[in-house]
């Protein structure tokens, strides 16, 4: 039974892994198809901003500030 489980297992590898990597390339030429149907006028501007994720508050920061204007 032991034998019959891992023969049935190691055709499935067999089987599976050639068709998994022409999966991978059938799906990768149909993304180069969504490509071209791209258009560079529909897409969406965005604005990218700094931002402080562990920042310390400079009490003198302010004085700083000031004194630049």
């Amino acid at each position: 039974m032991t034998t019959f489980l891992l023969l049935c297992f190691a055709a499935g590898v067999v089987g599976a892994v050639p068709a998994w990597i022409g999966l991978q390339r059938v799906r990768a030429r149909q993304g180069w198809v969504d490509a071209k149907r791209f258009d560079p006028r529909d897409a969406v501007v965005v604005e990218i901003e700094p931002v402080v994720l562990n920042g310390r508050l400079l009490p003198e920061a302010d004085h700083v500030e000031e004194a630049t204007r």
